[in-house]
């Protein structure tokens, strides 16, 4: 663990763009998927959402992680759920103070498990 600015530990940074690369192909998989089901092309999603088509298809590709007026506006152009995008993204924190990993299960207790 390295110290932050606070003093506080924190993740190694490969360690952090490895959690940001899982969440990005996760949540791009599950947006593909949601794209795919509705029938729509990734120009007709990114016209409906406001977005440009290499936004969508980068998002899609996990190459990029969403802001969240970006996930409101697929989730509204998609006619689901914004939590519907993020299906099978769990945060799974470690036995340390800080750090963690995603898990595709949800935490005992979690709401809806």
């Amino acid at each position: 663990m390295r110290k932050g600015v606070s003093g506080v530990d924190r993740e190694p940074k490969d360690s952090r763009k490895q959690l940001r690369r899982e969440v990005a192909d996760a949540f791009g998989a599950n947006l593909k998927h949601l794209r795919e089901q509705a029938g729509l092309s990734q120009e007709n999603l990114s016209l409906r959402a406001s977005l440009i088509r290499t936004h969508v298809g980068m998002i899609e590709n996990g190459e990029r992680v969403p802001g969240v007026d970006t996930v409101l506006r697929l989730a509204g152009a998609l006619a689901v759920e914004p939590g519907d995008l993020f299906a099978g993204i769990h945060w799974q924190p470690d036995d340390s103070d800080r750090g963690g990993h995603i898990t595709d299960e949800p935490p005992p207790g979690a709401v809806g498990s």
